[in-house]
């Protein structure tokens, strides 16, 4: 399953997927589910981007678009970057679909990080990655608006696959 997510802490248009993927699969001939020991990380990070970027490139013929192609292929010979975090796996489908569902449902920055607004700026928190410490962004009303309404989806566009 894959699910397209369109921004990051603050807003800002950072396009990303989220793929889940079982740790196995079912052998019909032995009427039973094989559970993999490892998944090979180095391999998908060099196999997945090819098909995707491929499709992308046939579907919107554009010289730009052959161009992007052309320098992703060559700005990454070893693959895009593949996050695969280490851990606990949620052990039952009820966490994976809220996982899943605060991703899709969600706002780019929730009414509650909205610290204040006069009208012509606002002011929102975070807690950064890097730092782990609450971060406070002001922006321009017009910034604002502009990082919310870039992550409305194009009509029949879906965020899940």
């Amino acid at each position: 399953m894959t699910v397209l997510h369109t921004h990051g802490r603050h807003g800002p248009y950072h396009p990303h997927r989220h793929l889940l993927a079982p740790s196995g699969g079912y052998d019909a001939q032995g009427e039973r589910w094989e559970h993999l020991q490892s998944l090979p990380y180095d391999l998908l990070r060099r196999t997945w981007p090819w098909p995707l970027l491929t499709m992308r490139r046939q579907t919107l013929k554009t010289d730009a678009v052959q161009r992007l192609v052309e320098a992703c292929f060559r700005q990454s010979p070893d693959g895009l970057v593949t996050n695969v975090p280490k851990g606990a796996v949620p052990a039952q489908y009820h966490s994976v679909a809220r996982y899943i569902a605060k991703d899709v449902v969600s706002p780019p920055i929730a009414v509650r990080r909205l610290d204040r607004s006069d009208g012509t700026r606002v002011t929102y928190h975070d807690r950064s990655h890097r730092t782990e410490r609450m971060e406070h962004d002001t922006v321009d009303v017009d910034t604002c608006i502009g990082r919310m309404v870039q992550h409305t989806m194009s009509k029949g566009l879906k965020r899940i696959r």
